[in-house]
C-alpha cells in the first residue's frame, strides 16, 4: 500500500491541548493506553489555560467542589513525583469579601467547608482590612478567610504533563485543528483534522470553549455559556503588603500578587474580544470596581494583561463522561473557570472511563451530559 494511503490511527484522540486535554492524555498513558493523539488547533495551553488566577483552593462552594478540592490538593502535592516537574504551589490564603446580599449563601458555604474539615475563619470588616490593607473596607459585611489555599504554577504544570505524556508515547499535534467526526453507526470511527483523519474508537472532547461545536459533530447539544473574563497586570502599590488572594463574592472581582505585580480579574461578558493584551475598553468598568474595593489598584500603572473564556454550563457543573447516544465519545469540558484547579480530576475520570468502562474515583452521574435532557 502506498505510504500516502496509510490511514493514521490512535487508540484515543483527545481534542484540545489545554490543561484538561493534557491531563486526559497523560492519565490515559499512565493507565497504559499510550497510543494517544492529542490534537490542538493552536499551541499547548494557548487558550483559557493561559489567562487564569491559577488558584488551588479548599474554600469552595458546594459538596462536589469540596470533594474535588481534597483530591486535587493530594494530586498536585504529588505532581513532581508523577512528572518530574513541580506544580509550584505557594500558600497565600484566600480572603472572600462578603456583602449583605450574599451573606446567607456564604455562611452556608462556610458550613459545608467545615463539615469537610476545611479550616475557615469568619472575619469582621476591621480584621479584613488588617489582613489586606489595600482594601477600602467599604461594602464589607464580613470576610471569609481560608489559610490553606494558594497559587499554582500553571505553565510548569503544562510543561510537566506535556513532557511526561510524550515520554510515555503520547503524540501531540500543535496547529492541527479537529474538524469533524466519522461514525460507524453510533460509534466513533475517526476524528477528522486539517492534516487528515485519525482512525480511533474513542474521542475525548476537551475543546474548552469549542466543546459545544465538537459535540455538534456527534449530534449532541452541549449547553455551554462562554463568558469572557479579563485580567489586568498592574504595578504593585505599596499598600499591598500581603500575598493573600482576595475575591468579592458578589461580583467575582479578584486580585492577587503576581511576580512583583498585581493580577486583577473580573468579567463574564458574552461577546467580548479574547486577546493577549489588556482590553482597555473594559478598563473603566474594572477601574470603577477597584475604586470601590481597593482604590490604590485603580490608580496603578497597567503593565499587561489579557482575556480568556470561561466555558460555563447552566448548573455550573462540568460535563464529564460518556454519552448514551454515541459510543466512544467522552466529554471533559464545561469546567467554567476551575479547569486548572480540577485538571487532575478530569484526566483521572476520562482515563477510568475509557480503560475500565466506568469511573471509581468519583461518580460521574451528576456530570453527565444527559442531565440536561440532551438528545
Amino acid at each position: 500500500m502506498p505510504a500516502s494511503s496509510v490511514r493514521e490511527t490512535a487508540d484515543v484522540v483527545v481534542i484540545g491541548a489545554g490543561i484538561q486535554g493534557l491531563s486526559a492524555a497523560w492519565h490515559l498513558a499512565k493507565f497504559g493506553i499510550r497510543d494517544v493523539a492529542l490534537v490542538e488547533k493552536s499551541t499547548v495551553g494557548s487558550g483559557s489555560s493561559r489567562w487564569s488566577a491559577s488558584m488551588l483552593m479548599k474554600q469552595m462552594w458546594g459538596e462536589w467542589q469540596q470533594r474535588f478540592s481534597a483530591y486535587t490538593f493530594q494530586r498536585y502535592a504529588a505532581f513532581a513525583d508523577d512528572t518530574g516537574y513541580d506544580a509550584g504551589f505557594v500558600r497565600t490564603g484566600t480572603l472572600t469579601l462578603v456583602t449583605p446580599d450574599v451573606a446567607e449563601q456564604e455562611r452556608e458555604f462556610v458550613n459545608i467547608r467545615r463539615r469537610h474539615g476545611v479550616e475557615t475563619q469568619i472575619l469582621t470588616p476591621d480584621e479584613v482590612v488588617r489582613l489586606a490593607p489595600v482594601l477600602s473596607g467599604q461594602e464589607i459585611g464580613f470576610g471569609v478567610y481560608g489559610p490553606e489555599d494558594g497559587v499554582l504554577d500553571t505553565p510548569n504544570i503544562l510543561r510537566g504533563w506535556r513532557s511526561s505524556a510524550q515520554t510515555l508515547g503520547v503524540r501531540i499535534y500543535e496547529g492541527r485543528r479537529a474538524t469533524g467526526l466519522e461514525m460507524e453507526g453510533r460509534r466513533i470511527a475517526a476524528v477528522q483534522t486539517t492534516a487528515g483523519p485519525i482512525a480511533t474508537r474513542f474521542a475525548v472532547n476537551a475543546a474548552g470553549s469549542d466543546a459545544d461545536e465538537v459535540g455538534a459533530w456527534a449530534g449532541l447539544r452541549i449547553p455551554l455559556l462562554n463568558r469572557v473574563r479579563n485580567i489586568f497586570l498592574v504595578e504593585r502599590p505599596p499598600q499591598l503588603n500581603s500575598r493573600v488572594y482576595v475575591m468579592d463574592a458578589a461580583t467575582h472581582w479578584y486580585f492577587r500578587s503576581d511576580n512583583g505585580e498585581v493580577l486583577v480579574g473580573m468579567g463574564a461578558r458574552r461577546d467580548a474580544p479574547v486577546q493577549d493584551r489588556p482590553d482597555m475598553d473594559y478598563w473603566p468598568e474594572m477601574r470603577d470596581m477597584c475604586l470601590r474595593k481597593a482604590p490604590a489598584l485603580a490608580h496603578a500603572i497597567i503593565r499587561g494583561g489579557g482575556s480568556g473564556i470561561r466555558p460555563l454550563t447552566p448548573d455550573e457543573r462540568p460535563v464529564v463522561g460518556p454519552v448514551r447516544q454515541v459510543q466512544g465519545f467522552i466529554n471533559n469540558c464545561g469546567w467554567g473557570g476551575v479547569g486548572i484547579m480540577n485538571a487532575p480530576v478530569g484526566g483521572q475520570l476520562v482515563a477510568e472511563q475509557i480503560c475500565n468502562g466506568r469511573t471509581s474515583t468519583f461518580d460521574v452521574t451528576p456530570f453527565l451530559l444527559e442531565r440536561f435532557g440532551a438528545r
